[in-house]
């Protein structure tokens, strides 16, 4: 497949099938116009529903299928929290550890003195 029979091959299912046609009208306009706050974005997808009817290609049937843990993002907040809580261990063991050799040095250096 190159570029020149991908073109011949879209140009005529557009040409060809008027339903086609129909429906990337539809998807371009209902995706191009996507408004920015939540308020606009509620009157137009309520404008959508009414104007084409059923939405339900617009839904996301992966979320659907998600459990609690996933759908929040828990599962990568855990992790997250572990790690934090590893990394911090490490670094207070290595900072109580060079505190307690200079502490050490210290003392020793005033026992000799």
């Amino acid at each position: 497949i190159n570029a020149n029979s991908f073109r011949e091959a879209v140009e005529s299912m557009l040409v060809n099938h008027e339903s086609y046609k129909l429906k990337m009208l539809e998807a371009k306009d209902i995706f191009i116009t996507e408004p920015t706050n939540r308020t606009e974005k509620l009157a137009y997808y309520t404008n959508l529903l009414l104007k084409y009817g059923n939405l339900k290609y617009l839904r996301n049937d992966l979320i659907m299928r998600q459990n609690f843990f996933q759908l929040h993002n828990l599962d990568v907040l855990g992790v997250l929290i572990v790690g934090v809580t590893l990394v911090m261990m490490v670094l207070t063991g290595c900072a109580s550890c060079v505190f307690r050799k200079t502490k050490n040095s210290v003392t020793d250096i005033k026992k000799q003195s």
